[in-house]
């Protein structure tokens, strides 16, 4: 197994996080500047930079074999479950650790589940990153389908 070749599509797939963390950005500013702006700018900065260092540092690969699929797949998911789960940390409020990464796993894997009891508590911003990351996971999901 390659492992450059995991590392440049895992590096995609937060490039692709941090362009929907940058539309919450903007969704943030436009509300308002709402208090989830800084914490989704910082979570789209440091998303964009652990997404773009493999594709700037490490060589392309050519042909993607079947065990390489499977190791972007379960790479991507952790990595993105672990962006996803920036913004709920670094905003605070009621998200501790575990429960920022419960909504960003909860997103990710569109099952919808939340440790919050008003949703709508959450800055503009940070509700548009939590159906963001749902819209990410199901378009995850028909794809896989597709592919099988």
């Amino acid at each position: 197994m390659r492992l450059n070749v995991v590392l440049r599509y895992v590096g995609l797939i937060l490039l692709l996080d941090a362009a929907f963390m940058l539309l919450s950005v903007v969704v943030s500013l436009l509300g308002g500047m709402d208090t989830g702006f800084y914490p989704l700018l910082q979570s789209f900065v440091l998303t964009a930079i652990l997404g773009a260092f493999p594709l700037i540092f490490v060589p392309r690969g050519g042909q993607i074999t079947s065990k390489e699929g499977y190791a972007i797949v379960v790479g991507a998911w952790l990595m993105s479950c672990l962006a996803g789960m920036l913004p709920y940390v670094l905003w605070g409020g009621e998200f501790s650790v575990s429960d920022a990464w419960f909504e960003a796993v909860s997103g990710f894997t569109t099952t919808g589940s939340t440790i919050l009891n008003d949703i709508e508590v959450l800055p503009r911003g940070l509700q548009f990153w939590r159906m963001s990351s749902t819209w990410i996971g199901g378009m995850g999901v028909v794809m896989f389908a597709l592919l099988i």
